[in-house]
């Protein structure tokens, strides 16, 4: 009698712990689609943008193409330096914020340079739409970013 309840204690943990760890591991759905890449989700939110816009066929094709030259020409500048994980000099800490700097600077130009690209064809407000429309659109990825990587922390 001891034995068996010995048994059927240890077969409950182990299933307990096979469900667990079952439901840490990502679900894959058999006709799941493998995530977009970042070409694809941004022509898509110039898409959407134009649709907000109400843009006419042909400025939007306009649009869509000269959004999608911009996004390559910032994923080309690569991401600002980020924080160090560990202690830094004096000398380190002004690097860091210099190459910061410069980084923004590059970033402020090329919003210069495809502001009077979309000037062109475009009028001031509709470029400040635009502008809002990606600000939303980083807040949002932001928040799920932070949810994503909370969730992860709690764990």
């Amino acid at each position: 009698m001891n034995r068996l309840l010995r048994i059927m204690l240890l077969a409950a943990i182990i299933l307990a712990g096979a469900g667990a760890a079952e439901a840490r591991m990502p679900r894959r759905d058999k006709d799941s689609q493998p995530k977009p890449d970042r070409t694809e989700l941004a022509r898509k939110q110039a898409e959407r943008i134009a649709d907000q816009l109400a843009l006419p066929a042909e400025t939007a094709d306009r649009f869509i193409e000269t959004y999608m030259r911009c996004e390559q020409e910032k994923w080309a500048l690569g991401n600002a330096p980020g924080k160090p994980r560990t202690r830094i000099s004096d000398e380190q800490t002004d690097s860091l914020l210099r190459a910061r700097f410069a980084h923004s600077r590059k970033l402020l130009d090329l919003r210069e340079k495809y502001y009077k690209e979309y000037r062109k064809f475009l009028t001031a407000k509709q470029v400040d739409r635009i502008y809002q429309s990606e600000r939303m659109q980083n807040v949002k990825i932001r928040g799920r970013q932070a949810a994503k990587h909370g969730a992860a922390k709690s764990r």
